[in-house]
């Protein structure tokens, strides 16, 4: 997410984050990227990693929206999240509140840490 010398740095940085089982590149990312894209800016982040969705965790997710954070130059984000990503935003904005400007939360995953242990790990990955 570069920003060009010479052009006035954005004020906000949008970003989606996609769901569980599923990637930047779903269905509802490119619709969100061709529809969002040429007014926001808006980045489709990959919440798995390079690991793919087997890969998918907690903290790898908000390492991801960090990395976001940082490429950003420090601007405030606004964090569109669709299931797991609608938690792993939630949660990036109440360990961050300085650096999310907001949200919009599409049926987000909350109450993760009752299902996640089931899902795939133990609960160390959420604290």
């Amino acid at each position: 997410m570069g920003f060009q010398a010479g052009r006035t740095p954005p004020i906000h940085a949008y970003a989606y984050l996609h769901g569980f089982l599923s990637g930047p590149c779903s269905t509802k990312g490119r619709f969100l990227h061709e529809a969002l894209h040429a007014s926001t800016g808006i980045q489709l982040l990959d919440l798995n990693g390079p690991g793919g969705p087997a890969c998918l965790s907690p903290r790898g997710a908000l390492r991801a929206i960090d990395d976001c954070y940082m490429a950003a130059g420090g601007v405030k984000l606004r964090l569109v999240g669709s299931s797991f990503g609608g938690w792993a935003a939630a949660r990036y904005a109440e360990l961050h509140p300085e650096r999310v400007d907001r949200l919009l939360l599409m049926c987000p995953g909350f109450a993760l840490n009752t299902r996640w242990p089931l899902i795939v790990c133990g609960v160390d990955e959420l604290n």
